[in-house]
């Protein structure tokens, strides 16, 4: 079958009665859709957020297949995904209040996202976040903080040990129990008493 040329773009069939060829309009994928829009919004930094929800609902919403689509055509890499997905996914960091004093940086944002409940609300009660915070004192008062933490669970585990060995002292007769039965009978008596399962 023959055609007469074009007319706006679109093949005339020489058949009669035949209609003009409507051309075929294809809808962008999803995966088109999130790097669109995350496109568009990252070229403004005032958007990190709304890039960041952006990246949390298509690692939520995307299959790994769609997901290895979208990488290809973000402009950054599956690091810098993720840690905005993270940022996206922390409902604490979308509180107006708490986002008028976040600095403008995804990298101390990300940060932020990866604090437990204390060291967070310690953070911006001992003003540590704030628009202009740099990155190498945040992660100073951060491995500081966690150091002071760590001490504690050491100190707390130290008093706890003491209070069991002091029992285990004032307990003679257990203490001579113990001694006198087999490897087998301790095993099972922390498995079974103690419930402590061993390796």
């Amino acid at each position: 079958m023959a055609t007469l040329g074009t007319q706006n773009g679109l093949h005339r069939s020489m058949c009669t009665g035949a209609q003009l060829d409507t051309p075929v309009v294809t809808a962008p994928s999803r995966t088109t859709e999130y790097a669109e829009k995350i496109e568009r919004h990252w070229q403004t930094v005032a958007d990190i957020f709304e890039v960041a929800r952006l990246c949390h609902e298509a690692h939520k919403r995307l299959s790994s297949v769609e997901k290895r689509e979208l990488f290809l055509q973000l402009p950054f890499d599956r690091t810098v995904f993720s840690k905005l997905a993270k940022i996206g996914a922390d409902p604490r960091l979308r509180c107006p209040e708490i986002q008028e004093l976040l600095p403008p940086s995804y990298s101390l944002q990300y940060e932020l996202a990866k604090l437990d409940y204390r060291d967070f609300k310690a953070a911006f009660e001992e003003h540590i976040i704030h628009p202009r915070v740099r990155r190498a004192d945040f992660l100073k008062w951060a491995k500081s903080r966690q150091e002071g933490v760590h001490k504690e669970v050491e100190k707390k585990y130290d008093a706890e040990f003491r209070k069991l060995r002091a029992a285990w002292i004032k307990s003679p007769k257990f203490r001579t129990a113990w001694e006198e039965v087999p490897v087998r009978v301790r095993k099972q008596f922390v498995t079974d008493v103690l419930q402590i399962r061993i390796a």
